[in-house]
């Protein structure tokens, strides 16, 4: 399987060096999706207020920012560990002070200060699958509860359990509906999808797309 977006340097896999390696040219990397329409799709049903918090998790070279901009929503948080990545997004999109390019880890407490119950949807297609060890995936759930306000959303796209278990030349995890649920339990599963997804090389890979709604406690006194 041809994986052209691969960097081939001596910096440590998933590292920030090897992410700005890999956008540290600009080309059509094989996961670029044009028209994110599964992902929007799924987004409408959060049916959020165009003045809503919108933080995109390892957001990458990815057109969801353009795509939100021109449905009205300019609130975002554009995350991603490389900066290169953020640099190339931010030559391209309008100039705008709601705008906030994020370069960090989204593993990270740091990341996220002064972030608690802030964002109204925590959007995230293929950054989780990259986390294979609980060390990794652990804290990536933690950020959401923290971040997500109580009646916010989540909206996940991640490669499903029918696909090579490799990208980028990093080793996945590959994850099912019934996984992601499980990793959620404050929250109620709203809607979910299983689509294919042809990459620029010809590759398909199987995405699972999971809308999730925050739990509102009440206490009763």
């Amino acid at each position: 399987m041809s994986e052209d977006c691969c960097y081939n340097g001596d910096a440590e896999k998933g590292s920030v060096e090897y992410w700005n390696g890999v956008y540290e040219e600009e080309k059509k990397h094989n996961w670029l999706d044009e028209n994110q329409t599964d992902l929007i799709e799924m987004f409408d049903k959060a049916n959020l207020d165009k003045n809503a918090s919108l933080f995109l998790g390892g957001v990458g070279n990815a057109k969801l920012p353009e795509i939100l901009i021109e449905k009205g929503y300019n609130n975002l948080i554009l995350n991603d560990i490389s900066p290169n990545a953020l640099i190339e997004l931010k030559n391209r999109l309008p100039k705008k002070d709601s705008l906030i390019f994020q370069a960090g880890d989204i593993l990270a407490t740091e990341t996220f200060l002064n972030h608690q119950n802030k964002f109204d949807i925590w959007i995230d297609r293929a950054t989780l699958h990259f986390f294979t060890v609980c060390a990794q995936k652990d804290p990536y759930f933690e950020r959401i509860n923290e971040t997500v306000k109580p009646g916010g959303h989540v909206l996940i796209g991640v490669f499903s359990k029918n696909n090579e278990p490799q990208c980028c030349g990093l080793d996945l995890q590959l994850w099912s509906i019934e996984s992601l649920v499980n990793r959620l339990p404050n929250m109620d599963l709203v809607s979910e999808r299983t689509v294919n997804f042809t990459e620029n090389n010809g590759t398909i890979r199987e995405y699972i797309y999971v809308l999730f709604k925050k739990k509102v406690n009440r206490f009763v006194i």
